[in-house]
């Protein structure tokens, strides 16, 4: 219980209540009955006070008063009664002290937080402990579903993770005599028409159904069709730059351009797009994207895969509208003192979103909700695909896994995070940079930190042959 000093000091306020109700004191009286209710919250030291007095008083009356005595008497209620005065009060006066408790709003001792909602995951779980304080606290143990983190600097919320690449092994049934792979951040059996081909299990293609002659048979090999080919032969990174620091901040993204061409021009990096078949009049194709080819110079080049190629398989949709707009960028991720990327206008395709695993000229990165889009040429079938456009995530983790290749002169073997622009974050892009420089091309996808990339490219007509 509360000592007597303190009950004297409640009383004395509950009869300063009851005096500025009958007297008019407080606010300015109007003179008029606004037949309104006298309402006093009170907080003492975190317990919830409220004293209500029924209708008719002559005005409006709001106070908010806070105490702060020695001693808590959490969990004690204490109902006081003041009798009618008649002075404008027709009712009683209750005073009611509730006692503190998690979900109350008021963090409390051996409370962590106290966020007044009963949502888990927020950073302050239902029992007002953190709902994280180490990384181990975030593991979810799915392998597929990336590293999740702690953000224990802040909020004391789980960070997610960035998803594994599709195909990577995982055991979704504790049995060894089944194959388990990756597929969108969840682990599941390896299937045919799981819309991943599996070339560990003999897949040649992958189209996500099993339907026959749509250019993949739903025993997972190619239809009897002819294929359409196109090789990229220029690649420019336009959104985000690349930068590093000598002496002062140097963007160095047309340098990398360079070296991306070159790997092109000598064949050591080729990306293709294969139509089985290309139908234009169709709303969709199946379309599968190649980041591994074996290529030879000809008229024209003639390319096959790479053994150790992985494709992507997905479906194109087509439009022969010249009015249409096939794929534009999100310009809220894009910095506006960059090069814009293309928006390849009809006729034109684009694919489905997918996971793209690239050997960006030796740079290994993993682009999620990965798109590519162009415009068709003249001819029949056409000879080019123009404004091209390649647009999809990477995230943080990733780029902080990428290595540059060591042959790079003085980028080579630094992560790719570190030539990122991320607003000089700690081991981002010119962190320690002399002067005012601020560049940040950093975005979000699902509250997973990381970039927007943005390629541009043309490609040409190849003869594809089958392995």
């Amino acid at each position: 219980m509360r000592d007597d000093t303190e009950m004297v000091a409640r009383v004395a306020l509950l009869g300063a209540i009851a005096w500025i109700a009958g007297c008019g004191g407080g606010e300015k009286s109007t003179g008029e009955d606004t037949s309104t209710d006298l309402v006093v919250d009170t907080q003492v030291d975190g317990l919830d006070v409220t004293t209500d007095v029924l209708p008719d008083v002559e005005e409006d009356i709001v106070s908010d008063v806070m105490t702060d005595p020695a001693d808590d008497t959490a969990g004690e209620t204490i109902e006081d009664t003041v009798s009618d005065t008649g002075e404008d009060i027709p009712g009683d006066v209750v005073v009611e002290e509730v006692a503190a408790g998690c979900g109350d709003g008021h963090v409390d001792t051996g409370e962590d937080c106290d966020d007044a909602n009963e949502v888990n995951g927020d950073g302050c779980e239902n029992d007002c402990t953190h709902s994280c304080e180490l990384d181990s606290d975030c593991d979810d143990g799915d392998v597929c579903s990336g590293v999740e983190t702690c953000d224990a600097a802040s909020s004391y919320a789980c960070v997610p993770g960035s998803f594994e690449v599709d195909g990577t092994l995982c055991d979704a049934d504790g049995l060894s005599t089944t194959r388990d792979i990756c597929l969108g951040g969840a682990c599941g059996l390896s299937s045919c028409g799981d819309g991943y081909p599996d070339t560990e299990e003999g897949e040649e293609c992958d189209d996500g159904n099993l339907l026959d002659g749509d250019g993949c048979e739903n025993d997972c090999t190619y239809s009897a069709v002819t294929v359409t080919a196109y090789r990229i032969v220029s690649l420019d990174l336009v959104d985000p730059h690349l930068y590093t620091e000598v002496f002062a901040c140097v963007d160095i993204t047309s340098t990398a351009n360079t070296e991306f061409q070159s790997s092109i021009d000598d064949m050591s990096l080729s990306f293709l797009n294969l139509f089985r078949p290309l139908d234009m009049s169709a709303a969709t194709n199946m379309d599968e994207f190649v980041t591994s080819a074996q290529c030879t110079a000809g008229t024209p080049d003639s390319c096959t895969r790479d053994a150790a190629d992985a494709p992507i398989s997905t479906s194109a949709a087509i439009s022969t509208s010249g009015s249409s707009v096939c794929l534009s960028a999100d310009p809220t991720v894009l910095n506006v003192t960059y090069s814009d990327p293309s928006s390849p206008a009809g006729p034109c395709f684009v694919t489905d979103e997918e996971t793209f695993n690239i050997d960006l000229g030796g740079i290994l990165i993993t682009l999620q909700n990965a798109r590519v889009a162009a415009q068709f040429s003249a001819g029949s079938p056409p000879g080019t695909l123009i404004d091209g456009v390649i647009i999809g995530f990477l995230s943080t983790a990733n780029a902080q896994a990428a290595v540059m290749p060591a042959d790079l002169p003085l980028i080579g073997g630094d992560a790719l995070y570190e030539h990122l622009a991320d607003g000089r974050a700690p081991g981002s892009a010119c962190d320690t940079a002399f002067g005012a420089w601020s560049v940040d091309d950093s975005d979000t996808l699902s509250s997973i930190p990381g970039f927007w990339f943005h390629m541009n490219f043309t490609a040409e007509l190849v003869d594809w042959i089958d392995p």
